[in-house]
C-alpha cells in the first residue's frame, strides 16, 4: 500500500529511481520519503510527500495514516 524510502540510499540507488521502479510495477501505490535534508514545510523539491528526521515512531505512525487517507499534508 506504501513505500516508504530514504531519499539517499546506498549503493548508487536512489529513493526517487526506487519509487520510480515501483510505480511502473504497482501503478497507485502511495510514496512516502524521509530526509534530514528537507525543507521546512515538509515537501520535496520534485513535491513529493516527506517526514523529516529526525523523527518519532509516533510521528512516522501519523504520516503513513495520512498519506494511506489521502491528506498527505503535514502532522
Amino acid at each position: 500500500d506504501i513505500l516508504f524510502t530514504d531519499i539517499l540510499l546506498p549503493g548508487g540507488v536512489d529513493g526517487r529511481k526506487l519509487a520510480s521502479s515501483a510505480l511502473h510495477r504497482w501503478p497507485g501505490l502511495d510514496v512516502l520519503y524521509t530526509s534530514g535534508f528537507v525543507a521546512d514545510d515538509g515537501a520535496g523539491s520534485g513535491g513529493e510527500i516527506m517526514l523529516r528526521k529526525p523523527y518519532t515512531g509516533a510521528d512516522l505512525a501519523a504520516k503513513i495514516r495520512s498519506v494511506l487517507d489521502g491528506s498527505k499534508g503535514e502532522v
